[in-house]
């Protein structure tokens, strides 16, 4: 276990430079005003507080005291984008630090996750200010959920350690208006695929975006974006959104309860998902519908208990609802099955899998979309694909027509936490809406 000296001199470190580049500001009604001189850009944006870095790995460091090297209080920080080709010794190199020392660092735990960097990140790092510069720190984002910070002790010795960073959010917000297709919209209003997707994904249970999307259908969202060091990191999740598809408009907030778990819903607390997603798999086409056919193995008209999606081998499997296996493993002709029971009256079938997900086995807990397996063709099966079967009391009904249940509203015990948000989220919307229509008035 790392003595805590260790671990408060890291957070020390990075709070104090983090702190040049953080605002607080909260999201309550009182300051909505406050928030909007805060506007930067086209993009609108806000900033929102932030917590704490939070450690979760510690290091195994020799016990006592442990102290930066008295030349890291003064010592000059530099970042560097990382380009194909680029290495650790490279990039030393370039702050004057000498070869050995990449290879010192490579030795010590979590410095072989320095070997391969990947080009368009930024490192930071702290080279002394003498002759022969030393490195004293570095800082190098392993994902958008862990970073590697690595420090030098007054004992001369190297000491990293793995850590959630810690990102200044800002709300943006974006709006757009279809000319042609939601995805030109949306790339005109600068929205990442991600966030576009993740917009589809909201509304794809009342909007269909293939067959439903009109010339002049609009949207607006508010969305959050991470920052590093004052540098954008990534995009994160859409926050609240407005879509208006032929004269009717669909809101969404996001509320995240105490058990950390997300969802989407409308102003009066209904879940924007449906309790089961309509197919299991991205599929290239239906191959065998519900109901008679004349089966290609056996020859005759046999009636066909679900629906067949074929898909290259290997395609990910998603649970299509929230529930519990009860059966994984092989079952006669199905092959490599998995079956899900959802409550008392729903259960799913999946069949054909060349293989099942890590950690499925009966009983575990499965959360919809989450993947189950991979698509395959064993038991009885002419090619790859998925065989789906969705049950209610026990009776197959056709999963390409068969009414889905709306997920659970919000539970009672947040309701004033929602309520209080979504005034919060409405009218930070209509304050942006209002001086993103100003802005083009004025063009």
């Amino acid at each position: 276990m790392v003595p805590k000296a260790a671990r408060q001199l890291i957070i020390q470190q990075l709070n104090q430079h983090n702190h040049r580049h953080i605002i607080f500001a909260g999201v309550s009604l009182g300051i909505l005003s406050l928030l909007l001189l805060l506007v930067t850009g086209n993009a609108n944006a806000i900033r929102e507080d932030n917590l704490p870095a939070q450690f979760e790995v510690d290091l195994s460091l020799p016990e006592g005291q442990v102290t930066l090297s008295p030349l890291a209080s003064q010592a000059r920080w530099e970042e560097h984008v990382i380009q194909l080709g680029d290495t650790l010794t490279s990039l030393l190199g370039r702050s004057g630090i000498g070869q050995k020392t990449a290879l010192t660092v490579s030795k010590i735990k979590h410095g072989h996750k320095l070997r391969v960097l990947v080009p368009g990140k930024t490192i930071r790092i702290q080279a002394s200010d003498e002759s022969e510069p030393r490195l004293l720190g570095l800082d190098y984002p392993l994902n958008s959920e862990k970073s590697l910070s690595l420090r030098l002790d007054d004992d001369e010795n190297y000491f990293a350690l793995i850590h959630k960073p810690q990102y200044e959010h800002r709300i943006r917000f974006s709006a757009g208006v279809v000319e042609n297709s939601l995805y030109e919209a949306a790339l005109s209003a600068n929205l990442s695929d991600n966030l576009t997707m993740q917009l589809a994904e909201i509304f794809g249970w009342d909007i269909d975006f293939a067959l439903d999307i009109r010339q002049g259908d609009s949207f607006s969202l508010l969305y959050d974006e991470q920052y590093l060091h004052g540098a954008k990191v990534g995009d994160g999740v859409i926050l609240a959104a407005e879509f208006s598809n032929r004269g009717k408009t669909y809101s969404a907030v996001r509320f995240v309860d105490k058990s950390g778990r997300a969802h989407y819903y409308d102003p009066q607390g209904r879940s924007l998902r449906k309790a089961f997603l309509r197919t299991p798999v991205d599929f290239r086409r239906i191959s065998s519908r519900f109901g008679k056919r004349f089966h290609p193995v056996h020859k005759k008209v046999k009636r066909h208990m679900g629906v067949d999606y074929s898909a290259k081998p290997g395609t990910p499997i998603r649970a299509t609802g929230d529930g519990k296996i009860v059966l994984r493993g092989r079952k006669g002709g199905y092959g490599k099955t998995i079956i899900i029971r959802h409550g008392n009256v729903y259960s799913t079938l999946y069949a054909h899998m060349r293989s099942y997900a890590r950690g499925m086995r009966p009983g575990k807990y499965i959360r919809q979309g989450q993947v189950i397996g991979y698509v395959g063709q064993t038991g009885t099966a002419t090619g790859p694909h998925l065989h789906y079967e969705f049950r209610f009391n026990g009776v197959h009904r056709n999963p390409l027509t068969v009414r889905l249940p709306d997920a659970q509203p919000i539970a009672h015990r947040y309701r004033k936490a929602f309520q209080q948000l979504l005034d919060s989220r409405n009218n930070q919307l209509a304050l942006f809406k209002a001086r993103h229509l100003a802005m083009l008035d004025a063009q």
